[in-house]
């Protein structure tokens, strides 16, 4: 095993600092329905002892709340598939905080039994999220087994195709290689492959997670994933990006940039993804409740996006999206917040302020150099690259 670089040890370590004081999960399940999309959707979150990664520290904006040791997770999933019966033909999603491949998570045994009960309703088309990490070919062949009669899909979360922004924007471990051999893996067994990717990075201007984004969707659909779910950021509670939005070095993404890269892409590009995370009033109260701030923009215009955003994510229609190619407003200009400062000199300012307010100045100034220099030799060359 590869030591831990300094940037993750210490990205991990102001994480941990900022979790540890969210209060346990209170829902042990949730039910979503979209009824109307096309074809209908549903999906059924449950509780466990929480994703691994964030229990290490990992990923900067996730936050599903603390887990606990909660019930016997067949029974709860049986629970929320009582509350609803997806339609024929629907899509249905079961997934926990983190991923549903992760033993320690879910044991095998509690997981086919899921599958099982997913194979037992009138879905169509069945999957879940997991993180690349946990997949290996008797898991598949497993889930391919059990949900035989049905379309099945599995969620990775790529969030960027870019190393760099991954490992020091979003603090995610990634491997292009390992995700080429899930794939093929996945493919093996009938498996379609999703991407999820996010748009609105930490620590990028908003030329760059436009950039970003529409580079990462485009090296998944590349690469062999069947979709693209694009999500824009949201601030949530005990985050490092909560840290960084209080103190004026981050906001979401503006609805404006998730129009922009979805019109940018071409049409066959355009058809194969999807909006996820857009609206938060159509979310659960529970995760409302963990939400600080969210992609918006001016009231003239918020209706009229999410309107389009909408009917693109749930039908796939696109005219609606397109039309507002042509709409001025003065919110669809993108502040300038970062002057002339490249991206590595961005990102070691917020972390020297995070070090010190987290960590302590002593800790800081024994991590900085290392860090540094970490920083500035993955990132020689970026300026070039840079707006």
């Amino acid at each position: 095993m590869r030591p831990m670089s300094p940037t993750r040890a210490f990205l991990r370590a102001c994480n941990r600092r900022v979790r540890d004081r969210r209060p346990p999960v209170a829902e042990v399940f949730q039910v979503r329905s979209e009824p109307d999309a096309v074809p209908p959707f549903a999906i059924v979150w449950f509780a466990t002892r929480g994703c691994s990664f964030d229990r290490a520290g990992d990923c900067l904006a996730c936050n599903y709340g603390r887990g606990t040791a909660p019930p016997d997770p067949v029974e709860l999933v049986g629970r929320a598939l009582e509350c609803f019966a997806p339609p024929p033909g629907a899509t249905l999603m079961i997934s926990p905080s983190g991923s549903m491949f992760d033993e320690t998570e879910v044991p095998g045994p509690a997981r086919e039994r899921i599958f099982s009960l997913a194979a037992a309703t009138d879905c169509a088309r069945f999957g879940c999220e997991t993180r690349v990490e946990f997949l290996d070919e008797p898991k598949l062949a497993a889930f391919a087994a059990i949900l035989g009669g049905k379309e099945t899909f599995l969620e990775l979360g790529v969030e960027s195709a870019d190393p760099f922004v991954l490992k020091y924007c979003i603090n995610k471990a990634g491997s292009a290689e390992r995700y080429r051999r899930a794939l093929a893996a996945m493919a093996g067994h009938g498996i379609a492959a999703v991407a999820n990717v996010s748009l609105g990075a930490p620590f990028l201007t908003p030329r760059q997670a436009v950039g970003d984004a529409l580079g990462s969707v485009r090296w998944a659909l590349a690469q062999g994933f069947a979709q693209v779910v694009l999500f824009p950021l949201h601030v949530k509670r005990a985050t490092l990006l909560q840290w960084l939005w209080q103190r004026g070095l981050y906001r979401p993404p503006s609805l404006w940039r998730l129009v922009e890269v979805l019109t940018h892409l071409a049409p066959e590009e355009r058809s194969r993804v999807t909006v996820g995370w857009y609206d938060v009033s159509q979310e659960p109260d529970a995760s409302r409740r963990l939400l600080l701030a969210s992609p918006d923009a001016c009231p003239g215009c918020r209706s009229t996006l999410l309107a389009a955003i909408d009917r693109f994510a749930k039908t796939g229609e696109d005219l609606e999206l397109m039309a507002l190619a042509g709409r001025d407003c003065a919110c669809r200009v993108p502040g300038e917040r970062f002057g002339r400062t490249s991206l590595v000199e961005r990102v070691l300012t917020a972390y020297r302020a995070m070090g010190h307010d987290l960590l302590g100045d002593r800790a800081w100034v024994a991590a900085s150099g290392p860090i540094s220099r970490e920083l500035r030799g993955d990132g020689e060359g970026r300026d070039a690259l840079d707006d």
